[in-house]
Formats: C-alpha cells, sequence, structure tokens
C-alpha cells in the first residue's frame, strides 16, 4: 500500500463530475444544469468547486451519447499505469467510464469497470473504502439498476469525500477530477456532427467552464510532480485556445460556440486522453 500523503480524491466521482449550474439562450434552447456545491474542496491556497458526481456523462444524453465499446479506455489497460498521477488520473478516466455504461444499460461493462476502478484504488491505498459495510458487494448486486447505482456511487464519492477532508490531502483530486472531465468530454465527441448542437454546444461551454478550476489543481501538481508533465501542457493549451475563441471572448455569459469551435474542442479533448491513457 502506498504512502497515503500524496493521495487525494473527489471520490467515484467525480463519477461523474460534473457542470456548473447554468441558464442560457443558445437559439430558444434553454438549459439549466443542475449541481451540488455543498461539498467544496479549498485549501489554504486553492479553492476547488467541484460539483456533484453523476452530472458529466448524464448531462450528454441529452445531446446523444450511445454506448459504443471501442469508445472506453482499455480494462487491460490499467496495469500499465505505476505512479500515483498516472493512477489517479484514470480512477477518473474509468469513473466516467462507469457511468457510461451505467446510463446505456450495460451492466457486464459497469462491473468489469467498476472492479477496475477498485484494482487501482488499491494501489493507490485506498481499497479499504470499498470494503466497509459491504459496499463493494452492494454495488456488484445492484449494477443493473441505474437508480440505486446513482446513489451508491454518491456514496462512495463521500466515503472518498470525507477521507480526503480528513486527511488534509486535497490537490491531488483534481488530477482525478481531470482524468474524468477529459473522459467525459471524448465519450460526448463521438460523431457530434450527428448530435443535436444546439444542446451539445451548451453543454460542451458549461463543462470547460470546470477547465479553469481543475488547472489550478494540475499545476499545483506539477510542481510536486513531473510524471503528468506532457497531459497538464495539453490541457493548459485547451484552455489558451478556448478562452481565444471569439464567441468566448464576446460572450456576455455562457459562450453560444460555433461548431468549428467545438470542432476545436474535441481535437484537443482527442489528443489529451490519449495522452491520458497511454
Amino acid at each position: 500500500m502506498k504512502i497515503l500523503k500524496n493521495l487525494s480524491f473527489i471520490g467515484l466521482g467525480l463519477l461523474i463530475v460534473a457542470s456548473c449550474t447554468n441558464e442560457t439562450n443558445n437559439n430558444d434552447v434553454k438549459i439549466t444544469i443542475d449541481t451540488d456545491t455543498s461539498n467544496v474542496l479549498s485549501s489554504e491556497e486553492f479553492d476547488f468547486k467541484f460539483p456533484h458526481p453523476y452530472a458529466l456523462v448524464a448531462s450528454f444524453e441529452e445531446a446523444g451519447i450511445a454506448f459504443d465499446a471501442t469508445r472506453i479506455n482499455s480494462l487491460e489497460n490499467a496495469k500499465n499505469y505505476n505512479t500515483e498521477g498516472k493512477e489517479l488520473l484514470n480512477f477518473g478516466v474509468y469513473s466516467s467510464d462507469l457511468v457510461y455504461s451505467i446510463v446505456n444499460n450495460q451492466p457486464q461493462y459497469s462491473l468489469k469497470t467498476f472492479n477496475t476502478i477498485r484494482q487501482l484504488a488499491d494501489k493507490v491505498g485506498m481499497g479499504k473504502i470499498f470494503e466497509k459495510e459491504d459496499l463493494a458487494k452492494e454495488v456488484e448486486a445492484n449494477i443493473g439498476d441505474r437508480n440505486k447505482m446513482e446513489d451508491l456511487l454518491l456514496d462512495i464519492h463521500e466515503r472518498l469525500q470525507e477521507y480526503l477532508q480528513d486527511n488534509g490531502i486535497r490537490v491531488y483530486a483534481s488530477v482525478q477530477f481531470a482524468g474524468a472531465w477529459v473522459e467525459g468530454m471524448y465519450l460526448a465527441s463521438y460523431e457530434f456532427e450527428k448530435k443535436d448542437f444546439k444542446i451539445l454546444s451548451v453543454k460542451v461551454a458549461d463543462q470547460m467552464n470546470l477547465l479553469k478550476d481543475a488547472m489550478k489543481g494540475l499545476e499545483a501538481y506539477q510542481k510536486e510532480n513531473t510524471d503528468l508533465a506532457d497531459f497538464i501542457g495539453k490541457m493548459s493549451e485547451l484552455q489558451a485556445t478556448y478562452n481565444g475563441f471569439e464567441s468566448v471572448q464576446n460572450a456576455q455569459g455562457l459562450p453560444i460556440l460555433s461548431e468549428n469551435e467545438v470542432a476545436k474542442i474535441f481535437e484537443s479533448i482527442n489528443a489529451i486522453r490519449a495522452i491520458a491513457i497511454q
């Protein structure tokens, strides 16, 4: 079991992590994403406000996010992650894959992904959280029940966040969040040109608002660790690209992204995701 001082989890999720509450008009489409910000990560230097889990992948359902097994990170890759940064990052990636499987009624993939998440938790010293009160057994017994699974995953999130708070280890939570965030955006990017663009563009802009908070933690992580340098560099480039968009610079509220801008975001997301899972 690894020394726990370098560990921080926001929980399964960040499981998936999601969007800040926003309301906007986009060609007569008004979309509000409700999130729970009662649980806020903060420290003397940083104030992370990562909303309630589960909303990222679920929010993209409205635009269309049909299941394709080839899109999820191969479960075989988990054994290749041997630094805490990579383990935390892909804990987040697999968390999004788990929700993706659950919302698409894929219990077999859901169970396999959940077990992979447990393996990564063991590697970073958090495996016992799943053993408490037979939580893992309850998850396995209800893997095909979406509503029950949402409740159970939120329970896991709360337990992990409690651990995070009790141990005063917060900065690394942004690494896990970043993995879940990138994977959720990646899953949404699949055949995006066939989806309802009015809805999708709002969802993407809403999610991009979370990037700046994640970057604060990633930059803090990089001051002490170098194992995610390429990933963090590409995330920083994405933020700069987004901030340079005409729609963003001219926005009074949530930007109304063009198809070209969304395409550029998804192109970057695909490249970043490739780095994350390698």
